[in-house]
C-alpha cells in the first residue's frame, strides 16, 4: 500500500513538473546555436583563431540571456576533415545547462567542411517537438561547401509549421558569399548580421541577445496580463503638441486621484493599466513656476490582455508678427457642437506656453482669446476641424489698434459688428492707468463700428462706422478727437 502511495505521489510530481516546463516553454522563446567548426575557423584573427574568438564571445553573451530562455547547441565540421555528414547535436534543445553548452563549445576543434544545409535540417528536426518558438543562431565564416541548399531546407521547415526565426551571423565573410547568406536569413524570417572582426562579432551576438530579450519581455507581459487582467493604453499625439505639456494623468473614471502621473516625453507611448474605465488628463505647462493646468481630454476603457489605442490631434497657432501686444490674458478652446469649454489656459504674466500647439481629441472647435481688462472672450476662429493624429493650424493675421486721442479722456471702447449691437470686443482701462486701451488687438476680418466711452459721459460716442478690417490687415484707427 505504501509503495502505491509513493508511486502515485511521484507521478503527480512528475506531471506537475511536466506542466510547469510546458507552460514555461510555451511562454518564452528558446535558442539553438549552430556553430561553424570547419577548417577555415582556425584562420588567424586578432592574434588568435576565429573559432577561439567565437568561443570568447559566446562565453560573454550566453550568461546574459534571460533565465527563462532554454538553449541548445549544434556544431558542424568539428570531428572529421572532408566529411559532409559531420553534424552533431551537442546539447539537445530545451536545456538549462548553459555551463555544459559553453564547455562543449570550448572543446570544438576546427577541422572539417561547411554542411550548412544538413546542420539546419538536423537542428530543425531536433526542435520540431518543442512547443515554443526557437531562435536559431547560425555562426559561419563561409557559405555551404557540401552541395546542399540551405535556403530550400529552411523553406521546407517553415512549410512544415516549425516555429523558428533564423539569424545568420556572417563572420569574416567574402563579398561573393554575403548575398546568399543574407537571402538565407530572410528565408528564415530573421536577419543577416555581418561581423568582420572580434568586436563586430560581439556586437552581432549582443544584437541577437537584445532581440531575444524583447521577445522574453513580451512573453512576461502577456503572462502578467493573463494572470492579472493587465492591459495597455497606447497613446498617440502629434509630436509638436508635446511642447505644451508638463505631463499626463490617468484617473479612474469619476475619481480625482491619479493612478498614473508623470512626464510625457514621447508622442507614441504605452501605459500598462489594470482593466477598468479611465479618464485621460493632460498637464498643460504654465510659466513662472506656476503649477500645470490639468484638463480632461478623453475617456477610455482598458481590457486585460489588450491594448486600447487613443489617438489625439493637435491645434497650432500661426500669429502674424506684431499682433501679440502683451495684452492677451487667456486662450480658450470650445467644442463647436455644444459650446462647452474644453481648454482654457491663462497667461500668468508670460505668454511662452500660451500659443504652443495644443493636444485635442478629434473634433470641431471654436477658438477664443481673452484680453486684459476685457470681460468677454473674443471668438477669433470657428468650426476648426482637428483630425486624430494630425495637427490643424489657425492663422490670426488681422487686428485693430485705436490711436490715442490728444484731447479726450477715454475710459474704454467697444467694437460692434457693423450696423448691429453685437459686441465683438470690449476694452476698459485699468483704474490706475490707461492700459490696455492703445495696444493692438487681434480681431477677425470684417466690418465694425467703434463706440468710445469717455469719462464723465453717460452714453458712448459713435467714433467710427463700418471700419473694414481685411485678412492680413491691422487697422490703426484715428477717432479724430
Amino acid at each position: 500500500m505504501l509503495a502505491e502511495i509513493v508511486k502515485w505521489k511521484m507521478a503527480a510530481v512528475l506531471l506537475a513538473l511536466s506542466l510547469g516546463f510546458s507552460g514555461w516553454a510555451q511562454n518564452y522563446p528558446e535558442a539553438m546555436f549552430i556553430i561553424d567548426s570547419s577548417g577555415s575557423m582556425q584562420a588567424a584573427m586578432g592574434g588568435t583563431t576565429k573559432l577561439d574568438v567565437a568561443k570568447s564571445v559566446l562565453r560573454e553573451v550566453l550568461p546574459k540571456l534571460p533565465v527563462e530562455v532554454l538553449v541548445g547547441l549544434t556544431a558542424y565540421g568539428h570531428r572529421h576533415p572532408k566529411d559532409c555528414r559531420d553534424v552533431e547535436i551537442l546539447v539537445p534543445p530545451g536545456s538549462q545547462a548553459r555551463d555544459d553548452l559553453l564547455a562543449r563549445v570550448d572543446a570544438l576543434s576546427p577541422v572539417g567542411m561547411t554542411p550548412i544545409a544538413l546542420a539546419l535540417q538536423t537542428a530543425g528536426e531536433a526542435i520540431q517537438s518543442r512547443p515554443a518558438e526557437c531562435i536559431v543562431v547560425l555562426l559561419t565564416d563561409g557559405a555551404e561547401t557540401c552541395g546542399g541548399n540551405p535556403a530550400a531546407v529552411v523553406g521546407a521547415l517553415r512549410r512544415q509549421g516549425l516555429k523558428f526565426m533564423l539569424y545568420v551571423v556572417g563572420y569574416d565573410i567574402q563579398d561573393a558569399e554575403k548575398k546568399s547568406l543574407a537571402y538565407l536569413a530572410a528565408a528564415g524570417g530573421g536577419r543577416y548580421i555581418a561581423a568582420d572582426d572580434s568586436a563586430a562579432l560581439l556586437d552581432a551576438f549582443e544584437s541577437v541577445r537584445r532581440d531575444i530579450e524583447e521577445k522574453v519581455e513580451k512573453a512576461r507581459t502577456e503572462k502578467v496580463q493573463r494572470k492579472t487582467g493587465l492591459g495597455k493604453l497606447h497613446l498617440i499625439i502629434p509630436p509638436e503638441a508635446l511642447q505644451s505639456l508638463a505631463g499626463i494623468q490617468i484617473r479612474r473614471r469619476g475619481e480625482m486621484k491619479a493612478v498614473k502621473k508623470g512626464e510625457l516625453t514621447r508622442a507614441d507611448s504605452m501605459h500598462p493599466l489594470m482593466s477598468g474605465e479611465y479618464e485621460l488628463w493632460m498637464e498643460f505647462a504654465n510659466p513662472n513656476y506656476q503649477p500645470p493646468t490639468s484638463i480632461k481630454l478623453g475617456e477610455f476603457d482598458i481590457h486585460g490582455g489588450a491594448a486600447t489605442e487613443l489617438v489625439l490631434g493637435a491645434l497650432a497657432f500661426n500669429i502674424a508678427d506684431g499682433l501679440l501686444d502683451n495684452n492677451v490674458a487667456f486662450v480658450q478652446i470650445n467644442a463647436q457642437a455644444t459650446g462647452a469649454e474644453l481648454v482654457k489656459l491663462e497667461k500668468h504674466d508670460n505668454d511662452y506656453y500660451l500659443f504652443k500647439p495644443k493636444p485635442l481629441p478629434a473634433g470641431t472647435y471654436d477658438v477664443m482669446i481673452g484680453y486684459n481688462q476685457s470681460p468677454e472672450a473674443v471668438l477669433l476662429s470657428s468650426n476648426i476641424a482637428v483630425t486624430a493624429g494630425k495637427q490643424a493650424v489657425v492663422t490670426w493675421d488681422s487686428g485693430f489698434v485705436l490711436k490715442k486721442p490728444d484731447s479726450v479722456n477715454v475710459a474704454g471702447w467697444d467694437l460692434h459688428r457693423a450696423g448691429t449691437q453685437e459686441k465683438i470686443l470690449q476694452v476698459r482701462r485699468r483704474w490706475d492707468n490707461q492700459e490696455p486701451l492703445w495696444r493692438r488687438f487681434m480681431v477677425p476680418p470684417g466690418r465694425y463700428d467703434l463706440m468710445l466711452h469717455v469719462k464723465d459721459m453717460d452714453d458712448p460716442l459713435p467714433a467710427g462706422n463700418s471700419i473694414e478690417i481685411g485678412n492680413g490687415q491691422t487697422v490703426e484707427f484715428d477717432a479724430g478727437f
